[in-house]
């Protein structure tokens, strides 16, 4: 009332908000207190964690660390209302009692909203995802998976080898969609930290990220105007994967995103022409991107001041950002949180320590041969290790890296990156004599393989290792400047010998002679790759080692084919099947061949030299032919002959 009335001065406002600031402290201390663990340690980590995490947040977006690369063009005419969508299980703004995670998250969506003043928050949870899909007219199917998600839609078709389910994460992947059908806006990920505003990018129809590694779409930060016709496809497809009409080869909602992107702008965003034509149609593509000048400054800028990010690896990915390709300006770090938990069990990427990174060296750069190809590491604590590439590698780099930018130096001969995993050869036991009775296995824990399926007659039964791949063999692209619509085609021939070859070049011990690629359904789009073991191999070590990196040899077989054919993706997961193959037929024996050559040649010429014979006897008179002659009168000799 007293503040009501104007009856509080500057001074006695400071003084309560002060008071209350002490208020707070005293009730989060209390909370804290409550959450102690059963040994009787509080979590004073976890808020130590917070503050740090806090304090990252602040010092990447304001003062002296914050130096954004690039200029971001003005927006004169925003077509992306200015909205803030988030969603998660529970509304992260109003719930009480969260995690330790979740208030970190917590703290995040606070940081993005500060950077979008007067911007309408919408942050919806599981309950009202459900409403708003049931709005955006999506399938029955998924509104029916979506309320019991602990399992695929009954009608999907299987996910591949190396795609999980999280049904956490599918759910949304939906919602999200739905969010930004319904309201438009600018969608964003709880755990993607924000550097800088997101309204310079209001003026494009559509905006989303490219993954790291080129061949996905990183929807963790996605932004539309409402009624999208592309988020309106992705729905649509949404609700064809949960029939079982529509298969994917990576995550669900980042690889049906892409695909509407694609079917709906005639242009893919995996290539650079095509992420040119898509902005000239706009729909603008961001880029992740690691080991960029701004990261580096910007952690050396916080380290001076004492705010520590946590070292960059492959396993937390703390320090890729999300950048503007045409300008080069810097939005966001893809995420705040690690990947997986530090040995400590932090989860955040602010450390409270100088982040430990190594730096490496080849020992004989770009040599192969034993003991030639090894790699030593030094770390900033002054540890060191050493690995070595595949024995037919080579270690590529002829300076010094940073372990946590690159993710392989080993190139094999034909320039491709190696397959994390290798076949190795190994001598093989020989195959057990055939027994005219059948004997008694001996006794085992675990269950005897399936028996072989029935082959046609005279297959022999082989098992092999064969998955699909998906090419778009014709390209249309719209050009930026003529808006004219180009048609690139590369031939079926071109495509399977870049398949075969990188296949080759890329998996240790794997050779051409070993592989086959033949069209499914004579569809030269969609190709079946079928891989033979050679002695010593087995079609499972095949299997592990395509199925250990997939998206680098997908990346290794679009880089042989150019920059016309986006990087292929599997459809099919990469298994071992039972392969019939025709042995071929023994040789006759040359005995038969020359009765043949005998037969064939000697009874025509036998035949007509008994018809010349007899004609010459005829002709001579000294063969009498009954019916002709003197039994006939009334016919010649001339006539007998002609007629003989």
């Amino acid at each position: 009332p007293d503040l009501a009335n104007g009856g509080l001065r500057d001074a006695q406002c400071s003084e309560l908000r002060v008071s209350a600031g002490k208020m707070m402290i005293a009730a989060v201390a209390l909370v804290l207190g409550f959450n102690a663990n059963d040994d009787g340690s509080s979590s004073t980590s976890s808020a130590r964690e917070l503050k740090l995490t806090q304090s990252l947040l602040q010092a990447s977006s304001h003062g002296a660390c914050f130096n954004p690369a690039g200029t971001v063009k003005a927006v004169a005419t925003p077509v992306v209302p200015n909205n803030l969508l988030f969603n998660h299980k529970t509304n992260l703004l109003e719930a009480d009692d969260l995690s330790n995670d979740d208030l970190l998250l917590r703290a995040n969506v606070k940081h993005a909203v500060d950077l979008h003043p007067g911007a309408t928050v919408i942050f919806d949870d599981d309950a009202s995802c459900l409403e708003l899909l049931e709005r955006a007219g999506a399938a029955k199917e998924l509104m029916q998976w979506y309320a019991h998600p602990e399992k695929m839609p009954e009608r999907a078709l299987p996910l591949p080898a190396h795609v999980p389910y999280y049904s956490g994460k599918y759910r949304s992947d939906l919602c999200r969609m739905a969010q930004l059908f319904l309201h438009g806006g600018m969608y964003l990920d709880t755990d993607v930290q924000l550097v800088r505003s997101l309204a310079p990018l209001a003026g494009s129809r559509l905006t989303t990220v490219l993954g790291e590694s080129g061949d996905h779409v990183f929807q963790a930060l996605v932004a539309s105007e409402p009624g999208s016709r592309t988020i309106r496809r992705s729905i649509d497809y949404w609700g064809e994967f949960a029939r079982g009409e529509r298969a994917v080869s990576s995550l669900v909602g980042p690889d049906l995103l892409l695909k509407a992107i694609e079917d709906e702008n005639f242009a893919s965003p995996r290539t650079k022409s095509g992420r040119l034509a898509l902005r000239a149609a706009g729909v603008e593509i961001l880029v992740e991107a690691r080991g960029t000048t701004f990261a580096r400054e910007q952690s050396a800028c916080l380290a001076s001041e004492g705010v520590y990010r946590a070292a960059q690896t492959f396993e937390n990915n703390c320090g890729v950002t999300v950048q503007q390709e045409e300008t080069g300006a810097t939005f966001a770090y893809s995420r705040m949180m690690r990947a997986k938990p530090a040995g400590d069990g932090a989860r955040s990427c602010a450390s409270a320590e100088p982040p430990v990174s190594w730096t490496c060296n080849c020992e004989h750069p770009v040599q192969k041969g034993a003991g030639q190809n090894g790699i030593t590491c030094v770390s900033s604590s002054g540890a060191s290790k050493r690995r070595f590439c595949a024995e037919h590698a080579v270690c590529e780099h002829m300076s010094s890296w940073d372990e946590g930018l690159v993710a392989s130096p080993c190139r094999s001969a034909g320039g491709h990156r190696q397959l994390s995993t290798n076949v190795t050869t190994s001598p093989s036991p020989p195959p057990p004599p055939p027994s005219a009775s059948p004997s008694t296995p001996p006794p085992s824990a675990s269950p005897s393989p399936p028996p072989l399926p029935p082959l046609d007659p005279g297959l022999v039964p082989v098992e092999t290792t064969s998955f699909t791949i998906s090419f778009e063999s014709v390209r249309r692209l719209l050009r930026a400047l003529q808006q004219q619509t180009v048609t690139f085609t590369v031939s079926f021939e071109k495509i399977k010998t870049a398949v075969v070859d990188t296949i080759a070049d890329s998996v240790t011990d794997i050779t051409t002679d070993q592989i086959t690629v033949e069209p499914v359904d004579g569809n030269p789009n969609v190709l079946k790759v079928t891989i033979y073991p050679k002695e010593g191999q087995t079609a499972s070590q095949i299997l592990d080692a395509i199925s250990s990196d997939p998206n680098t040899l997908l990346q290794n077989i679009g880089e042989e084919l150019g920059e016309n054919v986006p990087t292929p993706s599997f459809v099919v997961n990469p298994s071992i099947v039972i392969a019939g193959v025709a042995p071929p037929p023994p040789p006759p024996p040359a005995k038969k061949r020359g009765w043949v050559v005998a037969v064939a040649v000697c009874v025509p010429l036998g035949v007509a030299l008994l018809a010349l014979g007899v004609y010459l006897l005829v002709k001579k008179g000294k063969l009498s032919v009954p019916g002709y002659g003197s039994d006939r009168p009334s016919m010649t000799k001339h006539t007998v002959t002609e007629g003989v």
